[in-house]
């Protein structure tokens, strides 16, 4: 399983992507295991989004693309590691305006 945080630094900025996402333990290293969305409704036309990983949990297992969203597994994950004994990862993303 993967689990998500999803959290906007900017109050305007709202998260409409889902909190959480699963993955196959087999999935390539580089592949796409999670998009976030959000919107912001007092944007000015044109100003896009951008994405962050919190630094913390799991987060340095993925990247994320800062303008898309999409957070890609650096390699393949290993439920059977001792170390994640839950068998999940966790990471936080933050969204902002600017």
């Amino acid at each position: 399983n993967l689990l998500a945080t999803t959290t906007a630094s900017i109050g305007a900025v709202e998260i409409t992507s889902s909190a959480t996402a699963s993955v196959n333990e087999n999935v390539e290293a580089g592949t796409v295991v999670y998009t976030v969305t959000a919107t912001d409704p007092d944007a000015e036309e044109g100003q896009a989004l951008a994405y962050a990983l919190k630094p913390g949990d799991d987060a340095e297992a993925f990247r994320i693309d800062p303008r898309s969203g999409a957070v890609r597994i650096i390699d393949s994950p290993n439920f059977e590691d001792p170390h994640n004994p839950d068998h999940q990862y966790t990471f936080t993303v933050r969204a902002t305006d600017g």
